[in-house]
C-alpha cells in the first residue's frame, strides 16, 4: 500500500507552546524550563514533538511519525529513536516517564498537558543553547589557496579570527546560532545532509584511516558506515536523491582512488570505478551516474562516471582549454548545474543540466571552500575567502547580491534537498613557525633536536622566508589583530611589524640578494599589486608595467629581473619574465600554466610548479625549454609519499630551495613532515630522509637557512574540526512573516 503524506505539521495554532513545566519555541527549536538554560533539539526532533503535541494523550505510531516527518524517504526506525531520545533529554524525562511514554511495539504518547500560546507569552532566551557564531578556538587567520579538492587532502586549515567589517558588496545577516554535532578530538570533515535534512554523513579521522559516519542532526552518538582501517580514507560522501545510498571516494596512502557506494542503512559497499585523485562530485537527478570535478580528468573539465559500469566520459559543455572546473552541483529541481571555475582566483558558474554554454554567477575572483544550493534553487551558500578569513555567504543567483550569514571560518557547506537544514565544518588549529636543526646538506640522517617554536604568541604565523645571508626572517602574522608582514633578526627577542600592507597569503616574502627588501603581493581596493618593501623604513614600492593580477614572484640573479605568475583570465596562470627599465618593468618571456616560481640553486634556471599537473619543473631563465625534474608522486620503491592526496596547488607550500639543493617536505604513514631531496634520484631510497614532525598537521610554508643548518617551517597542529548544524536562515529578500 503506498504511503500517505498528510501535512500533519501545517497550520499550527502557534509556534510557541507550553508542555508541562517547559516552554517550547518551535521557531528556534528551544525547550526551556524557568530558571534553566534553553536546550535546542534538532529540526526533526522538534517536528516529532509538534506532531505529538497535536495529539496529546494519544498514541502516535512509529509509522505515522515516519510518514509525517520523513515522507518520500526510506529512513530506518533509528531516526525516530534518536529524535525521542533528544526530546527526553531536553525534558529531563526519566523512568517512569512524565513527558513521553513509549508504547511497546507501537509508538509514543505525550503525557504532559499542552497549551498553545500567543507569540508574546514566552520570552526568548537571551542566549540560545549551543555555540554562538564565533568559533572560539585557536588563532585568527584563514589559510591561503585551497578548494574542495584540498579538503580531500587531510584535516582542516581554517581557524577563527576577530570579525572584520563585511566585504564590499555584502550585507550581514543577524547573528544566528549553530550546534556542534561532533565534539571529539581530531577532525570530522565533508558533511553531507540527507535529502530531508534529518541525517548527516561525514568523514571522521581514525587511528589508521578515515571512516564514514552517519548520525542525526543532533549531538548524539554516530553510527559507522565504513571502518576506516588499513590506511583507507573514505572521503566526500554524497547522498543519492532518493536518500537510499551514499557515494564516496576511498583514497589510500599508496595513491589509489576509487568511487564506492554504500546503502544509507548500512551494508555491503559497491565499487564503481577508479578516480585519478580525490575530487568533489554529485549524483545526477536520475541516480545512474556521478558528475565529477575536472581536476581528476586530463582536460580539467567536468566528466561523468556511469554507476553501471564505472566508465567515464566528458560532460557536453563549452570548456575553454585553460579553464579548471571543480565541484559540480545539480540544482534541487535538476535543471541547472553550478560549479567552480578556477582555484586561487575562482568564481561560481552555472549552466543547464543538459550542458551547453555556462554563465558566470559571481565576480569575486577568490578561493572557495565549498558551496551548496538552497532548497528553492534561487541562491547558493558558499564558503569564500575574504579579509584573511572564511565567510559563509548566501549568494542570490539572479542578482549576485551577497548576504554574509555571520558564521566565520566555516567551510564545506551542505544543504538538504528538501529542507532548510545547513551543515558545515567548523575548524580550529594552532599555527606557528618552528625551527629544526639539520645538517648543512639538509638531507642526511635525522634532525639534531626536536622542533622549537620560534615566536611564541597567541597569534598565528605562516609562510616564513629566511634571507640569503641567514640573518633575517620575514613572515605573515595576525598577532596585532589583522594579518600583516613581520620580520625579525634571527635570534632577536621579538619581531617587528611592517604596517600599512595587506598581504595576500599565497607566497612567502621574496628576499633581495642583500637581505634588505622583500617582494609581497598587497591587496588594495583597486586590486592586488606587487610591492618591493624596504624593511628598515617599511616603505613599499609598487612595480609598474606588470600584466594581469600578480600571484607569486621570484627575483632573478643580479637584481634587475623578476618572474611573476599572474592570472591571465579564465583560470590560466601565466609566468612572465620582466626586466627593469628605469621605474618600469618590461616583459621578456612567457610560459603558461605556471603556479609558483623559484630560482634554481645554480642561478641559471627557474623552478616552477604547474597549476594543472603534478611535478616540479625547470626552465631556462628566459622561460624556454621547460622540462620535468620530478613528478612528486609515489614510487613503488619509495617509502615516502611526498604530498598526501593533496591538490596540485599545495606543492609550492612544501618546496624548499637553497644554494645547495632542492627538497620537499613530504609525509608518510609514520612521519608528518619528512625532508626529501629533489630530484629523488639524488637520494638513496627508501627511508634516508629525516623525519621532522610526528604530530598530525599541515605545512604552511618553509624556508631553509644553510648558513646555520636550520629549517624554518609554519605548521598547523592541534587541529580540530567539528560538524556544525543550523537551520538555514530565511531569504533576507523575503518579508518577515507576521
Amino acid at each position: 500500500m503506498p504511503r500517505q503524506h498528510p501535512s500533519i505539521l501545517e497550520s499550527l495554532p502557534s509556534d510557541r507552546l507550553r508542555i508541562g513545566e517547559y516552554a517550547v519555541d518551535a521557531s528556534t527549536r528551544e525547550i526551556r524550563r524557568e530558571g534553566d538554560e534553553a536546550r535546542r533539539v534538532s529540526l526533526k526532533a522538534m517536528d516529532v514533538l509538534l506532531l505529538l503535541a497535536r495529539n496529546p494523550g494519544k498514541v502516535v505510531s512509529r509509522q505515522t511519525i515516519l510518514d509525517g516527518i520523513w515522507p518520500d524517504t526510506l529512513p530506518t526506525d533509528e531516526v525516530v529513536t534518536q529524535a525521542i531520545a533528544q526530546l527526553r533529554k531536553a525534558f529531563d524525562d526519566g523512568k517512569p516517564a512524565r513527558y513521553i511514554e513509549t508504547i511497546s511495539k507501537h509508538g509514543y504518547r505525550l503525557l504532559a498537558p499542552v497549551a498553545w500560546l500567543a507569540p508574546e507569552a514566552i520570552p526568548r532566551a537571551n542566549e540560545p543553547f549551543g555555540a554562538r557564531v564565533r568559533l572560539a578556538h585557536g588563532g585568527r587567520m584563514a589559510v591561503f589557496v585551497a578548494t574542495v579538492i584540498a579538503a580531500a587532502s587531510a584535516t582542516g586549515w581554517w581557524w577563527s579570527r576577530p570579525r572584520p567589517a563585511p566585504a564590499a558588496g555584502a550585507t550581514t545577516a543577524p547573528d544566528p546560532a549553530f550546534v556542534r554535532l561532533t565534539s571529539l578530538p581530531g577532525s570530522e570533515q565533508w558533511p553531507s545532509l540527507s535529502p530531508d535534512g534529518s541525517l548527516v554523513a561525514y568523514s571522521q579521522d581514525q587511528p589508521s584511516g578515515t571512516a564514514l559516519m552517519l548520525q542525526t542532526t543532533a549531538p548524539v552518538a554516530p553510527r559507522a558506515l565504513t571502518d576506516g582501517k588499513g590506511g583507507r580514507h573514505d572521503l566526500l560522501p554524497a547522498w543519492s536523491r532518493d536518500g537510499r545510498e551514499i557515494a564516496f571516494i576511498r583514497s589510500t596512502y599508496e595513491g589509489k582512488c576509487r568511487y564506492l557506494v554504500v546503502p544509507a542503512s548500512g551494508g555491503a559497499e559497491r565499487d564503481v570505478g577508479a578516480c585519478a585523485q580525490p575530487n568533489s562530485f554529485t549524483w545526477n537527478p536520475d541516480g545512474d551516474a556521478l558528475l565529477a570535478g575536472g581536476s581528476s580528468s586530463p582536460s580539467n573539465a567536468l566528466h561523468v562516471i556511469d554507476l553501471r559500469d564505472g566508465k567515464q566520459r566528458p560532460f557536453p559543455y563549452e570548456h575553454p582549454a585553460d579553464a579548471q572546473d571543480l565541484a559540480p552541483a545539480y540544482s534541487p529541481d535538476g535543471k541547472w548545474i553550478a560549479f567552480q571555475r578556477g582555484i586561487s582566483r575562482a568564481d561560481l558558474w552555472r549552466m543547464p543540466a543538459t550542458g551547453g554554454k555556462p554563465e558566470r554567477i559571481t565576480r569575486l575572483e577568490t578561493n572557495f571552500y565549498g558551496f551548496a544550493w538552497t532548497p528553492d534553487g534561487k541562491a547558493l551558500v558558499a564558503s569564500r575567502y575574504a579579509e584573511h578569513g572564511l565567510r559563509l555567504s548566501r549568494i542570490d543567483i539572479a542578482s549576485g547580491a551577497m548576504v554574509d550569514l555571520g558564521i566565520e571560518d566555516a567551510q564545506s557547506p551542505s544543504i538538504a534537498l528538501h529542507a532548510p537544514s545547513l551543515a558545515f565544518v567548523a575548524n580550529s588549529a594552532t599555527i606557528g613557525i618552528y625551527r629544526a636543526a639539520l645538517p648543512a646538506s639538509g638531507t642526511q640522517a635525522g634532525a639534531k633536536e626536536p622542533p622549537l617554536r620560534v615566536f611564541p604568541s597567541s597569534g598565528t604565523e605562516m609562510l616564513p622566508s629566511v634571507s640569503p645571508d641567514g640573518k633575517r626572517i620575514a613572515f605573515y602574522s595576525d598577532r596585532s589583530g589583522d594579518t600583516r608582514l613581520w620580520w625579525a633578526e634571527l635570534g632577536a627577542a621579538a619581531p617587528q611589524l611592517v604596517d600599512g600592507i595587506n598581504p595576500v597569503l599565497r607566497q612567502s616574502p621574496v628576499w633581495s640578494e642583500d637581505g634588505s627588501r622583500v617582494l609581497v603581493v598587497d591587496s588594495t581596493a583597486k586590486g592586488d599589486r606587487l610591492l618591493d618593501v624596504e624593511l628598515a623604513s617599511g616603505r613599499g614600492t609598487a612595480l609598474q608595467g606588470l600584466a594581469g593580477t600578480p600571484l607569486r614572484a621570484a627575483r632573478l640573479p643580479g637584481g634587475n629581473g623578476i618572474v611573476v605568475t599572474a592570472d591571465a583570465g579564465g583560470g590560466n596562470l601565466v609566468a612572465t619574465r620582466y626586466e627593469r627599465d628605469g621605474d618600469h618593468w618590461s616583459a621578456r618571456g612567457r610560459l603558461e600554466h605556471v603556479d609558483a616560481v623559484r630560482i634554481a640553486p645554480d642561478g641559471r634556471h627557474v623552478l616552477f610548479t604547474r597549476d594543472n599537473s603534478w611535478g616540479l619543473w625547470e626552465a631556462d631563465l628566459d622561460l624556454s625549454a621547460p622540462r620535468l625534474l620530478d613528478d612528486l608522486r609515489i614510487r613503488p620503491e619509495a617509502a615516502e609519499l611526498l604530498i598526501p592526496t593533496a591538490g596540485y596547488f599545495l606543492q609550492p607550500r612544501r618546496l624548499v630551495t637553497w644554494r645547495g639543493g632542492i627538497a620537499i617536505l613530504g609525509a608518510d604513514n609514520e612521519c608528518a613532515v619528512r625532508l626529501i631531496r629533489i630530484p629523488r634520484s639524488a637520494m638513496p631510497l627508501p627511508g634516508t630522509a629525516p623525519c621532522l614532525e610526528t604530530r598530525p598537521g599541515q605545512v604552511l610554508g618553509a624556508s631553509y637557512d644553510p648558513v646555520h643548518g636550520q629549517l624554518y617551517y609554519a605548521y598547523s597542529s592541534d587541529e580540530n574540526s567539528d560538524i556544525g548544524w543550523m537551520r538555514l536562515p530565511d531569504d533576507p529578500a523575503r518579508k518577515p512573516r507576521r
